[in-house]
């Protein structure tokens, strides 16, 4: 609230409740100013601490200072002056650091969540369908550059509006794109799409060749049965070589799966997994193309999209993420970040470490691990991916763009050591 009506760029007059001050007379709300009131009489400008708080912000009171936060930066501070905690205005800088705090929320929320639009993220907050997302208000703010070069398209594959399954894991659809042409870190051509049609749970595997399909495929529907104590009914493909074979003919006559074909050269068909391998690839490009890093880690960047997307899409008809629909609980997002990003890496007691040598590493962070919960990091110092907990994050700077600036983070990629997927 604010007495005086200078204060506001856009006043709209609008009667409003009275406000009883502390010597008990009254002042009138004569108009509004978005979220602000204006009050006749109040000698002072007053801001709500709730409103604040659901906002996302976080507010600490001692008994003399009383500090506003967001991501642990502190934007104002009030000085107990008798019973109210005064702020200045007029001595800071940050004026509109409020508004500008809530932008750059997105933004990042935006960058973590693999560059998803900010209408599925407005929704996510919404429908309060993840937890550790803070509180503000997501909106579309101008062009994100790496969702152009990443997302950027003519035309869309027509939504389904109807499920074909009753429960997960009744129908599985099945896809493989590639070769692409850069190699990835450890050695992948291909990417094996697994697109559960009931809660659109996405798996993807990295082969080397074709013919690792038929392991990497039957191991894992052996595996997901077992994990789910359920029967799957029904796979969908197209009529690809690494899924029309006889050996996969007698491996679903022995499980009882039945195995249904696409129509040659109508992908429409078998849209739900195009779709996905669409999304995934886009997704992907988007997330190199921000971090500024090479193609070779495009393995990395799949892996990692695949596991953001299954957290944050909305299932159109059910109105939950992918993960809840198939763990029947709400993901937790709060440990997100950016992908790309400067990541510093304890040593955790591998090597020894003499007095006053550097206890940490820098490095990438390159994803989530599928097995633990760690984080998946590129450590420069061994040129390793390892999966780590004992890490520090720098979400304000990307490892190639440092790069570019700094000889000392020179990277060769072509001497990486292989089997790192």
């Amino acid at each position: 609230m604010t007495g005086n009506k200078d204060n506001l760029s856009s006043f709209k007059a609008k009667l409003g409740p009275k406000v009883v001050f502390g010597d008990s007379s009254c002042g009138k709300t004569e108009g509004y100013d978005k979220k602000v009131a204006y009050v006749t009489g109040l000698k002072h400008n007053l801001i709500s601490i709730s409103q604040l708080c659901d906002a996302g912000y976080q507010v600490w009171f001692s008994n003399t200072l009383c500090n506003i936060t967001l991501n642990n930066n502190i934007l104002l501070v009030g000085i107990r002056q008798g019973n109210i905690y005064l702020v200045d205005f007029k001595s800071t800088s940050s004026e509109i650091c409020l508004f500008n705090e809530v932008s750059s929320n997105n933004t990042l929320w935006h960058r973590r969540l693999g560059h998803v639009n900010l209408r599925n993220l407005s929704r996510l907050y919404k429908y309060n369908l993840v937890r550790g997302l803070p509180s503000c208000p997501y909106k579309k703010e101008g062009l994100c550059k790496a969702c152009q070069l990443g997302k950027q398209t003519k035309n869309s594959f027509k939504a389904i509006n109807k499920s074909d399954s009753p429960r997960i894991l009744y129908l599985l659809h099945l896809d493989l794109f590639g070769p692409i042409a850069v190699q990835s870190l450890g050695g992948k051509f291909y990417t094996l799409v697994i697109v559960d049609d009931y809660s659109r749970f996405t798996w993807v595997f990295f082969l080397r060749t074709k013919s690792d399909n038929f392991k990497v495929l039957t191991d894992f529907l052996q595996c997901i049965k077992i994990e789910f104590n359920t029967h799957i009914a029904l796979i969908r493909s197209d009529h690809g070589t690494e899924f029309d074979s006889l050996l996969m003919q007698e491996f679903c006559e022995k499980e009882g799966i039945r195995h249904s074909f696409s129509a040659p050269r109508t992908p429409q068909q078998n849209g739900v997994v195009e779709r996905k391998n669409r999304t995934l690839i886009e997704a992907a490009g988007t997330l190199l193309a921000h971090a500024n890093m090479p193609l070779s880690f495009w393995a990395e960047a799949v892996s990692t999209s695949n596991y953001v997307l299954n957290r944050s899409l909305i299932h159109k008809l059910k109105v939950k993420t992918p993960y809840e629909l198939l763990k029947e609980k709400k993901p937790k997002i709060d440990y997100f970040r950016i992908f790309g990003c400067v990541v510093y890496i304890h040593n955790n007691n591998k090597e020894y470490i003499r007095k006053f040598e550097a206890k940490a590493s820098m490095g990438i962070f390159l994803g989530y691990s599928q097995v633990s919960k760690a984080y998946r990091v590129f450590n420069q110092s061994s040129l390793k991916i390892e999966e780590s907990v004992h890490v520090s994050f720098d979400e304000s700077k990307m490892f190639y763009r440092e790069k570019e600036t700094s000889s000392s983070n020179s990277l060769q990629v072509p001497e990486l050591c292989k089997n790192l997927d």
